[in-house]
């Protein structure tokens, strides 16, 4: 947990200093493939080996690509919505969020007794390595045009 604490602090510093200079959609997308692999390489090493250095290094690092994923998410979503309605879609998020969790929680412990708690944990990794690709593939490259199919949805309803 230490090197965890660690790397998330380490990881929050060099985001903050040098995260302005990356696109917050790529900050987002490859912080999230980064972060998907790390935890790949978390919970498969020890098929190979039952050292447990490997894992401290890991959570270290994790650190990095957890900070820009959650950098880049908070930019996106500022950026992507408009002043007048952010509070609502945070909440909106929020409320999802909430209900995904109790609900991801049972469903990996119902999987976990039947495929395996390896199983379950490769799922995850490879849940953010594919999110992240799909960010990096299908979110609009600007803020202009992610503002601008917001707005086409929204279709001036206020």
């Amino acid at each position: 947990m230490a090197a965890q604490a660690v790397g998330g602090i380490a990881g929050g510093l060099l985001t903050t200093v040098f995260g302005h200079r990356f696109a917050p959609r790529r900050l987002l997308g490859y912080g999230a493939v980064a972060f998907g692999l790390l935890d790949l390489a978390l919970f498969l090493y020890p098929l190979a080996g039952p050292s447990p250095w490997p894992a401290v290094v890991i959570m270290a690092v994790a650190g990095l690509p957890g900070a820009c994923t959650l950098a880049g998410l908070m930019t996106v979503f500022q950026t992507a919505t408009g002043d007048s309605h952010r509070g609502r879609v945070y909440a909106a998020l929020v409320v999802l969020e909430s209900a995904a969790k109790p609900a991801a929680t049972v469903a990996a412990g119902t999987l976990a007794e039947h495929a395996g708690i390896v199983a379950v944990l490769t799922v995850q990794g490879t849940g953010y390595c594919l999110a992240g690709l799909l960010i990096l593939t299908l979110l609009p490259g600007t803020v202009t045009a992610a503002r601008d199919a917001a707005a086409a949805v929204d279709g001036g309803c206020r």
